[in-house]
């Protein structure tokens, strides 16, 4: 079975008539490697990771097929239209191949001539379909060629579980946003869900739940202050990522032994 190369040394959509399934963005193939943890991140550096993980996992957990996608320029495309000739391609995505509507991370950077590492995402409205969601490479090079005038594009699926989440977004941040000077900005289209808002309710929330004191009390039999002190506070955190996880999959949680869920735009105690 052939599948075509996109130039870039990794597969692409296979070729016209061909039947291959969309080639994955998976550990196995070799293209999210397993040493990339950077126990010195910045805080921008964590702040990317930390929308990059939020939407894949929103995703991945409510029915959306994910892409991995590279757009770059060229010396004689304009850097300045870059992400507005992406929007106009987002849109010919919705009106020519029948994907409206489609979500989108995107890590814009400096390398060569200007990159857009980014996730698309798209829900088919028939569940029961879970390879619909796919962006032939011919067409989208052909396409961005058009409209920026650049050649060099990449297209892979991304898996659905957890660990592809994971493994991805260390990869962005390890091998993109490296170097601070390249990193322009992150950006994404509307979320469904305000994730920021959602997640200062929950650390609030955390912090001012009684049940979290109990937790605590049972902590300082044996500890000096200032052992208890690091122990609780690494109990909150522990408990805060754990909650938040699980909130960002759901839209509920269980917190020091509370359910929490996210409704109507306030996170609230069942």
């Amino acid at each position: 079975m052939e599948i075509e190369s996109n130039g870039s040394g990794a597969q692409a959509a296979p070729r016209s008539g061909a039947i291959a399934p969309a080639p994955l963005l998976d550990k196995g193939d070799g293209n999210v490697p397993g040493n990339t943890w950077r126990s010195s991140w910045n805080r921008k550096q964590w702040m990317t990771r930390r929308a990059v993980i939020d939407r894949l996992r929103y995703w991945q957990a409510n029915g959306y097929q994910c892409l991995w996608v590279t757009l770059t320029s060229s010396p004689g495309s304009s850097a300045t239209r870059l992400r507005a000739n992406f929007q106009a391609l987002r849109k010919r995505i919705g009106r020519e191949l029948g994907f409206p509507g489609l979500e989108y991370v995107c890590v814009d950077t400096r390398e060569g001539h200007g990159v857009l590492h980014m996730i698309w995402a798209w829900k088919d409205p028939d569940a029961r379909k879970k390879a619909s969601f796919y962006v032939p490479f011919p067409w989208l090079q052909n396409s961005w060629s058009a409209l920026h005038g650049a050649f060099h594009v990449n297209v892979k699926r991304i898996g659905g579980a957890d660990r592809d989440a994971r493994a991805l977004s260390r990869y962005i941040v390890a091998q993109y946003c490296g170097d601070q000077k390249a990193l322009v900005r992150i950006s994404q289209s509307r979320a469904a869900v305000p994730f920021g808002r959602m997640r200062a309710q929950l650390l609030r929330m955390l912090k001012n739940l009684p049940e979290r004191y109990e937790e605590g009390h049972k902590l300082i039999q044996g500890l000096s202050h200032e052992e208890f002190s690091r122990t609780f506070n690494g109990l909150l955190w522990r408990t805060f990522r754990n909650s938040w996880d699980a909130l960002v999959r759901s839209r509920s949680c269980v917190a020091f032994g509370v359910t929490l869920i996210w409704s109507d735009g306030q996170l609230r105690k069942l």
